[in-house]
């Protein structure tokens, strides 16, 4: 790692429909109906933005937003420039084939996670997602995050077998076991324990450095005093971010790591940012803080950085 001459910076983008957040889009025989994705007409402004600053976002892409829209467009045009990458994000309520899971009686009707399904369900949803990606921007995806972060060998070494190099799912001192899936019993990772730095991920122990052909690169985290703080953007939190990338850069952290998601990009598409003053000043804080980083890290996509860490390593 410390053969790396310049500090990278990793921008990816979780895009996927309006308002996410919303339970009632977990029932999968009627997704289509649920989900909209308007958010599609509002990402060229922060792709702007990066280009500003020469930073290279990977848009990790969810079913939906594989449909004709703004994005495909956009993403197609950046593609041709190696403005962007095109990854996966895997939203396992959305994805076909569709398969009823029976609710347990307490989780509330949450959306579920990628590794409550059988096994044959899960390959099929890889399968169809890569195909989709490839048919809607000519490219076939290297790089994955899961949706609610969610990793687990089995899934780890589907995704594996359909050539995806990066994953991007572990939040570094998070722990999600207090949060359920769809059924009786399901939760969360727990990672609290695992690196805050490129690994490359073992299949017995995905928390530990092994010989798997993946490699986990996580989100950008760190404590202050006794709170995690996460390099993601919520309303106020610029004192925070601004801290991390201090914090960091003091600890020769050899990569940066920033999330967003699509739908936080418009008014109302989350819950996060739901008037056009929260917009605003979200692009306030990104301004300051996409400037505040470009004075110690240059922009990569997240296979980029994967395919330098396999040079050295």
């Amino acid at each position: 790692m410390d053969n790396i001459k310049k500090k990278s910076f990793i921008i990816t983008i979780d895009t996927e429909g309006d308002y996410i957040w919303n339970r009632n889009t977990w029932t999968e025989n009627s997704v289509k109906n649920r989900i909209t994705i308007r958010n599609s007409s509002y990402i060229e402004r922060f792709q702007r933005l990066c280009e500003k600053y020469g930073y290279k976002p990977t848009y990790l892409v969810d079913y939906e937003m594989c449909a004709p829209s703004p994005f495909v467009d956009l993403a197609n045009e950046c593609i041709k420039k190696k403005n962007a990458e095109i990854g996966m994000h895997m939203h396992a309520w959305t994805i076909p084939p569709f398969y009823n899971l029976k609710r347990g009686k307490e989780t509330g009707g949450n959306h579920p996670y990628i590794g409550e399904y059988p096994t044959s369900v899960i390959e099929d949803k890889v399968k169809v997602i890569t195909h989709k990606i490839q048919d809607s921007f000519g490219v076939i995806p290297k790089s994955h995050r899961s949706g609610r972060w969610y990793i687990d060998r089995k899934y780890l070494a589907i995704l594996k077998k359909h050539g995806y190099i990066a994953d991007c799912s572990v939040i570094p001192g998070k722990d999600w076991t207090f949060n359920a899936g769809l059924t009786e019993g399901s939760h969360g990772i727990d990672y609290r324990r695992f690196p805050n730095k490129a690994y490359k991920i073992s299949m017995f122990n995905i928390g530990k450095e092994g010989k798997s052909g993946l490699i986990e690169v996580p989100l950008t985290t760190a404590y202050k005093n006794k709170q995690l703080i996460e390099l993601r953007p919520y309303r106020h939190n610029i004192k925070d971010l601004n801290y991390l990338v201090d914090k960091c850069t003091e600890e020769k952290r050899d990569y940066l790591e920033f999330m967003l998601h699509s739908s936080e990009l418009m008014r109302a598409g989350s819950p996060n940012f739901l008037t056009e003053n929260d917009i605003e000043v979200l692009y306030d804080d990104l301004e300051q803080l996409f400037e505040k980083i470009s004075y110690h890290y240059e922009g990569v996509t997240l296979s980029q950085y994967v395919e330098n860490m396999r040079k050295i390593l």
